[in-house]
């Protein structure tokens, strides 16, 4: 799809969100703080005192002592170490060995630490392929892991590297309902909705077309009039879905939109 492009992009607009984002990230630094003070009656291990601690619970008691937890190690807080490495992925590779040295410095701490793996897909490897549509769907954790269209939200690296690699990169914008992660670069703008299978103005979007984005407005705008985008609203059809069975299939029905974080439960309630 061929559209003309105008870009608004004030420098005091870009110097804006720089500052926004800074803000943003001491803010939460703060929140994170583990510098307030704690109660004399504070428990560390009011969650794992649940099942170490009752009599009721000695099955869960002796699969902790299998573990090599000795009666001491029954009286502290367990903390659960979250480890996304795998050797299939060279992004995630080294984590184990990050892991082991968290695992020591709780240790160390007084807690006792559990380490769990996560299931994972390389988005690099998987690029151009189905794999990358069940790379954040195989993770529902993450709150923009999938949408209706893809569906799987798939990462447009391959196409913000086919312009890059093409030297068109400050002067061809890709937008898209899709994802972008810190691989990609360049003039691109991702999570459009409403998604282009709903039906959002970006399904209407003809060769041709002038769209105008104002970063200091914060506007996107297809430059048509009303009558025209709602003649087109009218004679458009909404594709086939792409997977009729499966976790893919089920997602594509229960999902929100990007802008509403990508969860299932809604649909459920």
């Amino acid at each position: 799809m061929l559209s003309r492009t105008l870009l608004r992009t004030p420098s005091r607009a870009l110097n804006a969100l720089s500052r926004a984002n800074t803000l943003s990230t001491r803010n939460q630094t703060r929140l994170l703080s583990t510098s307030s003070a704690r109660h004399a009656d504070d428990k560390l291990n009011k969650v794992s005192a649940n099942i170490t601690q009752p009599k009721s619970q000695g099955a869960s008691q002796a699969m902790l002592y299998a573990t090599g937890l000795t009666d001491a190690d029954l009286s502290k807080a367990q903390v659960g170490i979250s480890s996304v490495w795998y050797e299939g992925n060279p992004c995630n590779m080294h984590l184990m060995d990050l892991s082991g040295l968290v695992r020591e410095s709780v240790a160390k701490a007084g807690l006792v630490p559990y380490r769990f793996n996560t299931i994972g897909v390389s988005d690099g490897i998987s690029m151009g392929t189905t794999g990358m549509r069940y790379s954040l769907q195989s993770r529902e954790i993450i709150a923009d892991s999938i949408e209706t269209g893809g569906p799987g939200m798939p990462e447009m690296l391959k196409p913000s590297s086919a312009i890059m690699g093409a030297g068109l990169g400050k002067d061809v914008a890709l937008l898209t309902d899709g994802r972008f992660s810190g691989g990609s670069h360049g003039f691109i703008i991702g999570h459009i909705v409403p998604e282009a299978m709903e039906g959002g103005p970006i399904a209407l979007v003809q060769d041709g077309d002038e769209i105008t984005i104002d970063a200091e407005k914060r506007i996107i705008d297809l430059e048509i009039s009303k009558e025209e985008m709602e003649k087109r609203r009218k004679a458009w059809k909404a594709p086939e879905p792409r997977y009729t069975k499966g976790t893919l299939a089920k997602y594509a029905k229960l999902v929100s939109n990007a802008s509403t974080g990508c969860v299932t439960d809604g649909a459920i309630a």
